[in-house]
């Protein structure tokens, strides 16, 4: 992650959970007046059971949000389409076209969504990996 020198990036917060198949995190921080979550889920951790820690996670904040990060479920199938319809519910909007594949494989399992309009997302391409980059901007407060 990369942002610009003159930002601080404020309170962060690092929360694992654990399975017997797999597990996910969630680092939470501040950054331009946004709380910015960057989010991991294993392929093996239960799609269902992040998608609850997800909802829990994000309905609990208030203000400017910004959720993104590489979640192995793939927006293009039928749990990405329970994903993006529970943040829907919660106000938020995928910012990346769904269209667009995300790796190298024809997926969409990188993603960014947010909860206010003034903000941008974009697929960028990588010679060193497997995932596209998501490049992310919104106006300085």
């Amino acid at each position: 992650m990369f942002a610009k020198e003159s930002n601080t990036v404020n309170e962060p917060i690092f929360n694992t959970f654990y399975t017997n198949n797999g597990h996910c995190l969630f680092l939470t921080f501040h950054i331009e007046g946004v709380k910015a979550v960057m989010s991991y889920k294993s392929p093996a951790y239960n799609p269902n059971l992040y998608v609850e820690r997800v909802e829990a996670l994000l309905s609990s904040y208030s203000g400017n949000v910004v959720f993104f990060g590489d979640i192995n479920i793939d927006l293009q199938k039928k749990d990405g389409e329970k994903l993006q319809k529970r943040l829907q519910e919660l106000n938020y909007k995928c910012i990346v076209d769904v269209s667009n594949c995300s790796t190298d494989g024809g997926t969409h399992i990188d993603v960014c969504f947010a909860n206010f309009q003034m903000i941008e997302a974009w697929f960028f391409e990588s010679y060193y990996s497997y995932h596209k980059p998501i490049c992310i901007t919104w106006p300085k407060n």
